[in-house]
């Protein structure tokens, strides 16, 4: 049973915290070189495609992990 919850639960934090990075990315003000700076850190725009698609992998990873659950209930 433990094991049925790690399982879930690891990809849904991994996709609630990726979709969530990639949505705060995709909203910052890039200028026309792709790049966005805070006083602190630079931006770089194509890091938006980049967890956009670590948050899609993870939300694969947590239906699989779904399906598999409930297909062994």
């Amino acid at each position: 049973m433990i094991l049925r919850v790690i399982s879930f639960a690891l990809p849904a934090s991994t996709f609630v915290l990726t979709a969530l990075i990639w949505w705060q990315r995709s909203q910052m003000p890039y200028n026309e070189q792709g790049r966005y700076f805070d006083g602190l850190v630079v931006y770089e725009a194509q890091s938006v495609g980049f967890y956009a698609a670590l948050a899609l992998f993870s939300l694969i990873m947590t239906l699989s992990a779904a399906y598999w659950i409930f297909r062994r209930m």
